[in-house]
């Protein structure tokens, strides 16, 4: 409510409509033993627990390209998903739906791990995260992912070091 409120004086302040602001929330709140996710709108919270990838919530089918619940929305409140786990978060990935196609299975309805396994691996072997904001910026905006999306594509990375 308190995003949705600012989000709404912004479009105020520009004097447009607001669903020229129409934005998704992603939230990952990691404890040692667990975390709580929330999500309104499309794009994916991807988290491993040491051996696989598990999604917080599976993308829901629209009818429409680029058709989702917004924080602009009237009923928003009534559109957010909610869930717990208590096994430790080891790896955390939170993206906006323009990697969606890239970063699931859809068909066996799981992360594709071969996406996620080298940036977690890269993110995880170095001391200086400086080094990895090119190489990431570089793969996100490459002819081959490129290809495969021409929506937003943000992705957050997060590991558990010992």
């Amino acid at each position: 409510t308190a995003v949705r409120s600012t989000v709404l004086a912004e479009a105020e302040q520009r004097e447009i409509r607001p669903r020229e602001l129409a934005s998704t929330a992603l939230l990952a709140v990691v404890g040692p033993n667990g975390a709580a996710f929330a999500q309104l709108g499309d794009g994916a919270i991807v988290f491993g627990e040491g051996t696989s990838y598990k999604t917080a919530f599976w993308p829901e089918p629209t009818e429409y390209a680029n058709t989702t619940n917004f924080l602009t929305d009237e009923r928003f409140v009534d559109a957010v998903l909610f869930t717990t786990i208590d096994t430790p978060v080891i790896e955390l990935a939170v993206l906006s739906d323009g990697l969606q196609r890239l970063a699931l299975d859809f068909t066996a309805r799981k992360p594709h791990a071969p996406f996620f396994r080298p940036l977690f691996r890269d993110l995880r072997a170095t001391s200086n995260l400086e080094t990895l904001s090119g190489p990431f910026r570089a793969f996100l905006d490459s002819p081959n992912v490129n290809a495969k999306t021409d929506d937003d594509k943000t992705l957050v990375l997060a590991v558990q070091r010992p």
